[in-house]
């Protein structure tokens, strides 16, 4: 199961709190090579408040714009209950 490194959480915290979430999660997908399915891990390390929801939402979510599972705004609407900061 991938993990962020803890260094680069602070990071990615900011840019989430000032950025739109799928813009984030894409730069987060590019940094470290990671799919859908690592990247839907990797918001556990992101939020306290993740649930299996949460991941599934991400898991399911178009990352490459193909027209295929959940949109941008579907992705934050599913989304729109977490915070991002560090525990």
């Amino acid at each position: 199961m991938f993990q962020l490194p803890e260094g680069d959480r602070a990071r990615w915290i900011d840019l989430l709190q000032a950025n739109p979430v799928p813009d984030v999660l894409r730069q987060i997908a590019g940094t470290y090579s990671i799919g859908r399915g690592d990247l839907g891990f990797a918001l556990v390390d992101l939020s306290p408040d993740v649930l299996t929801q949460h991941v599934q939402a991400v898991w399911t979510w178009d990352i490459e714009r193909k027209g295929r599972g959940l949109n941008d705004d579907e992705l934050v609407e599913e989304l729109a209950s977490l915070r991002f900061r560090l525990d």
